[in-house]
């Protein structure tokens, strides 16, 4: 079997969960020795293609792209896509995997084609009409689609009319980890970590409200956020406005060895978001045997099963007692560890690469 992934996401997005995702999905894949597959992108911005082994992709890094501003990405990406089609035109493939939704010719010289839904966040959260679109014209030209949750497809099937039968539900993988690495020790102060993107949907602000609100939780930990770019002006006089200072807040980045040595040496995990298609990192706090407290909101509990405390993401007081019922009891704690590496024994890249085989078995 013969499989190309486009290069879309690797065109368009430097780090981030589905770049990931397609990158350890096509490794999986190398290694199940009946699969041939390769990773198109002549030039790339992804930087988790360096981890991909060269029989499946080799390009060349633009470093012009990762300064450029969105729609001059879009130009690139645009290049790169031009230079697929091409490629696809040059050797038979069976099954062409599209990273993203860009437009692509209605045929194409492969047997089937196959995308991946994670969110429907530019339907539900963030209406955006072009987005929509192109998400509705790629999967019409496709001929199945694979989501990374029950809720995703629920939600799919809500806004988009297409055939269930055509949809199947695919978890991803979680992270490998290198047991030597240390917990991170920031001045011996204990801390609570959040990670990742702090805008809109991902309810950052309000996490803060609640641990400011809490006179045990300023006392006794401090907040980490590791990773989502610098603090804004805008988060800067928020924490100002809750009277938190630089001591009780602070704000981290590195590399995936600091990322988990950070998850290593947490009090607690907080996942405060508003919407999730999947959600990596409760997946990666299970796995790392950090203590979850997490909003109870769209796929996360499907994820997360009983191994997480849940809070109502929208309720200040919930989530403080969310934190405080984890940190100040140390059975519960411990459960929640215990039920975290349990239940994240259930996801894998490599159970993830078979069912998506299994699923080009069948269209072909």
């Amino acid at each position: 079997m013969h499989i190309i992934f486009d290069p879309q996401i690797f065109s368009l997005q430097k780090f981030g969960g589905i770049s990931r995702y397609f990158a350890e999905l096509a490794t999986r894949m190398f290694q199940i020795t009946a699969v041939d597959v390769e990773i198109y992108c002549p030039s790339y911005l992804s930087q988790h293609l360096k981890d991909v082994p060269p029989q499946v992709f080799s390009g060349r890094e633009d470093f012009s792209a990762q300064h450029l501003w969105r729609y001059k990405r879009l130009i690139h990406n645009a290049k790169n896509l031009d230079l697929f089609r091409k490629r696809i035109a040059q050797q038979h493939f069976d099954v062409a995997h599209h990273t993203y939704y860009w437009p692509l010719p209605n045929k194409l010289p492969v047997k089937a084609r196959v995308t991946t839904i994670h969110d429907l966040i530019d339907e539900e959260i963030a209406p955006n009409r072009v987005k929509s679109l192109l998400k509705l014209r790629s999967i019409r030209q496709v001929d199945h689609v694979i989501c990374v949750s029950e809720y995703t497809r629920r939600t799919l099937l809500k806004h988009i009319d297409i055939a269930p039968e055509k949809i199947t539900v695919v978890h991803l993988g979680k992270p490998e980890f290198i047991e030597e690495i240390l917990p991170m020790n920031i001045d011996g102060r204990p801390y609570i970590l959040y990670v990742g993107p702090r805008t809109g949907y991902k309810n950052f602000l309000r996490i803060m409200r609640a641990y400011a609100e809490s006179n045990r939780l300023r006392k006794d930990f401090r907040m980490i956020c590791f990773g989502g770019g610098a603090f804004t002006a805008a988060e800067m006089n928020a924490f100002q406005k809750c009277g938190l200072s630089a001591e009780d807040v602070l704000h981290l980045t590195g590399d995936d060895t600091d990322l988990h040595s950070a998850y290593r040496g947490a009090s607690l995990f907080v996942y405060p978001s508003l919407y999730e298609g999947f959600g990596l990192p409760p997946l990666e706090a299970m796995t790392l045997g950090v203590p979850l407290a997490c909003s109870n909101s769209t796929s996360i509990p499907e994820i997360v099963g009983v191994a997480g405390e849940y809070f109502d993401p929208t309720d200040i007081d919930s989530m403080i007692s969310a934190m405080e019922n984890v940190l100040y009891s140390d059975k519960r704690k411990m459960e929640l560890i215990n039920e975290g590496k349990k239940r994240s024994n259930s996801f894998s890249w490599s159970k993830c690469a078979q069912e998506t085989i299994d699923i080009y078995k069948t269209i072909i």
